[in-house]
């Protein structure tokens, strides 16, 4: 009779569908037969049967033959016999195991009853090894029955050894709460659902800790917009307006594209011509090729007026009357600059020979 060996252990229950079943070689045998069945008499129609052929004279400690495609939520019998050139042993003992019936999840992301989640999501789930494939479903109702349910196929081979499995999904709904499960097949069966995790979508985008900062005053009338990327997002919208309810015909709008997988931190967008002295309103949605999301807070800032004058020195004297240089400030976004020098001080000639000088 065959002795067994350590794996896998007898009484065995969570089983992967895919075993190494290992026996104590009885040397001098040049084949083993090892049977499988889901009943102790090994009398069902699910009885498998195989052979494990090797040299007489070997001298392994022991053998195994994996087996795939074992049955999801199955209780299994199994025995192993040896064979050589004259005779044929008796069955070892009999061992038993029970195979798992669902798939679990890992300690990776998304966590259960996530908040705040982006729209594209890796769905991690543990590999219930000796599945060629998997099943994710995923939907805005418990019981996986609304209209947008969703279901993704993830394919592998029967032999792989990784330990987890993930799916990436774009395109979810902003501000959503979703539920999702996954179910594992082999060549034979399928198994029952995972337990169902849930996570809610956000619905804004959110303000990076870069400019322009809120409720900023002297502001250039250009300025890079920036704000947090909701990633699986395909593009942004930002509006200005010199209204807080955006309903003035000042009101501007633009679109930043992306692709749907990019991993960026944040996006900016850069705006030209914004009006002298005047408060401004910004705010950002998200859109991907499903849904548009809210819009995030409404940020405020309040542009200069005015350009900046820097040298010479005010009031200072003593300058040469030929080759002297009047610097002022860039204020950004310009594109033309004004400059009236004069005698007086409200920039008016009196007389034919007093001189306004007005130069762009």
């Amino acid at each position: 009779m065959v002795g067994g060996a350590d794996l896998p252990a007898d009484s065995l229950t969570g089983a992967y569908t895919r075993q190494l079943f290992h026996w104590n070689n009885s040397r001098g045998s040049i084949g083993y037969i090892l049977e499988l069945d889901t009943v102790a008499d090994f009398s069902s129609p699910y009885k498998r049967t195989f052979n494990k052929t090797t040299a007489f004279d070997n001298t392994d400690n022991y053998f195994y033959y994996a087996v795939n495609d074992m049955r999801y939520g199955t209780r299994y019998y199994w025995r192993v016999r040896a064979r050589n050139n004259a005779d044929t042993s008796d069955w070892s003992d009999t061992r038993t195991l029970l195979t798992t019936d669902k798939v679990y999840f890992t300690t990776l992301s998304p966590s259960d009853s996530l908040t705040g989640a982006y729209t594209r999501q890796y769905f991690y789930w543990r590999n219930s090894r000796g599945s060629i494939g998997y099943i994710l479903e995923l939907d805005t109702v418990a019981d996986f029955s609304s209209p947008h349910k969703r279901t993704f196929n993830k394919t592998t081979a029967a032999d792989n050894t990784d330990d987890a499995f993930y799916y990436a999904v774009n395109d979810m709904r902003y501000g959503t709460r979703y539920y999702w499960r996954v179910r594992a097949r082999n060549g034979v069966d399928t198994s029952g659902w995972s337990d169902t995790r849930t996570l809610l979508t956000t619905d804004k985008v959110f303000f990076t800790t870069l400019s322009p900062s809120d409720s900023l005053t002297g502001a250039y009338t250009r300025q890079y917009f920036y704000w947090r990327n909701s990633r699986g997002s395909i593009g942004y919208i930002l509006e200005l307006d010199t209204l807080a309810d955006f309903s003035s015909p000042h009101k501007r709008s633009f679109n930043k594209t992306t692709a749907a997988d990019n991993t960026d931190d944040a996006f900016y967008y850069a705006v030209n011509d914004m009006r002298y002295g005047t408060r401004y309103y910004w705010r950002v949605r998200a859109r991907n090729g499903v849904d548009t999301s809210g819009w995030s807070d409404t940020r405020t800032l309040t542009t200069t007026y005015r350009a900046f004058l820097n040298s010479p020195a005010d009031n200072s004297t003593g300058w040469s009357v030929s080759g002297l240089y009047l610097y002022w400030n860039n204020s950004r976004g310009s594109t033309k600059y004004i400059m009236q020098v004069d005698t007086h001080l409200q920039f008016i000639a009196a007389t034919d020979t007093e001189q306004n000088h007005y130069c762009r």
